[in-house]
């Protein structure tokens, strides 16, 4: 039997497409950064179906999901931590998890030319200041 794997459930705000998010990676990529809890969760994803990148917070998401706010799947989402992103404010210090579904088997340069497609609409940090897109 396979390992059942506790997921994060998010909706896209954009097209309505299931994020989700193992918790095993959004527990790494908060431990990896420091991220100290605050009342805002902030993670950005870009969804899988119509590309944007949206910002989303996980202490104050919509909890109106299907299958409720956390769900066993059988599987693994394909849902991972991809880096950290900067704050445009030089003097900002936050960062902000990036989660995207990345095929372990597909090469570097052809995850970059994945990540071209991506639309950024607005993502901001914690702060409210604009991200950088990663180049």
């Amino acid at each position: 039997m396979a390992r059942r794997i506790l997921h994060r459930l998010l909706t896209c705000d954009g097209c309505g497409d299931n994020i989700l998010l193992p918790l095993e990676k959004l527990a790494q990529a908060f431990a990896s950064q420091g991220v100290r809890t605050t009342d805002k969760e902030a993670i950005a994803a870009v969804c899988n179906r119509c590309k944007h990148v949206r910002n989303y917070d996980l202490a104050n998401s919509n909890l109106s999901h299907t299958w409720g706010p956390l769900a066993y799947l059988d599987v693994f989402s394909g849902w991972v931590f991809v880096e950290p992103l900067k704050c445009a404010d030089t003097a900002c210090k936050a960062s902000l998890p990036l989660f995207a579904i990345w095929n372990p088997a597909i090469s570097p340069e052809e995850r970059q030319a994945y990540a071209h497609t991506w639309k950024w609409d607005g993502v901001k940090c914690q702060g409210g200041h604009p991200i950088v897109k990663p180049k």
